[in-house]
C-alpha cells in the first residue's frame, strides 16, 4: 500500500486536519519521553525521542468503551516544513490494543524516532488516537512503505474514528 505522487499533499492535509479535529481531546491520551510528557508545544532532541514512547489511555475519558485502539505516528514535514514531498512520513503504527497502555497491541509498523534532516527546521510529530469496533487485520509495514504512507486509506479502510490528537516538535 502506497500512495501516489500526486497523492501527497492531501495525505498531509488529511493529517493536520486530523491533527486539529483531535486537539480538543488530546488530554485523553498521554505520550511520554522519560519524564516529559507531550503537550503540543513540547520541544524534544532526536535523542530524547530515539526511543519508543510510553503511551497512557485514560479509559474513562474515552467517548467509546471495550473497542480496538489504534495510535499512528507521523512527519507531515518530511523532509523539510516547506516541502513535503516525502510526507506523511510514517514513524509508527500500533493496531488493536484494548490495555490502555497498548501492552497488548500489534506494532504493524514499528517504532522510528525523530530524524529530520541537519537544518530542515522544525517537524511535528503527530500521534493520532484512533478506535474502532473491529480489529485491524493489516500485514507488516516495512521501512520502504514509510514514505507518504496513505494514512487516510488506511483509516477509511478500517473504519477508524479519531479519538485524539497530538504532537511534538523535534528540529533538524
Amino acid at each position: 500500500m502506497s500512495a501516489g505522487k500526486s497523492d501527497h499533499k492531501d495525505e498531509v492535509g488529511y493529517v493536520l486536519k486530523e491533527l486539529k479535529e483531535g486537539l480538543p481531546h488530546g488530554d485523553i491520551f498521554d505520550v511520554k519521553y522519560g519524564d516529559a510528557s507531550v503537550d503540543n508545544c513540547l520541544e524534544l532532541t532526536k535523542d530524547e525521542s530515539k526511543s519508543k514512547p510510553v503511551i497512557e489511555v485514560d479509559n474513562r475519558r474515552l467517548k467509546a468503551k471495550n473497542q480496538y485502539l489504534t495510535l499512528i505516528m507521523t512527519d507531515p514535514d518530511a523532509p523539510s516544513p516547506t516541502n513535503h514531498t516525502r510526507a506523511p512520513y510514517l514513524h509508527y503504527i500500533v493496531t488493536n490494543a484494548r490495555k490502555m497502555d497498548f501492552s497488548d497491541g500489534t506494532a504493524i509498523c514499528n517504532y522510528m524516532g525523530p530524524n529530520p534532516p541537519s537544518g530542515s527546521g522544525p517537524h511535528r510529530y503527530i500521534f493520532l488516537l484512533y478506535i474502532s469496533n473491529d480489529m485491524v487485520e493489516h500485514d507488516n509495514i516495512d521501512d520502504s512503505q514509510r514514505v507518504q504512507y496513505p494514512i487516510h486509506e488506511f483509516v477509511r479502510t478500517y473504519n477508524l474514528g479519531l479519538e485524539a490528537a497530538k504532537y511534538f516538535i523535534t528540529s533538524g
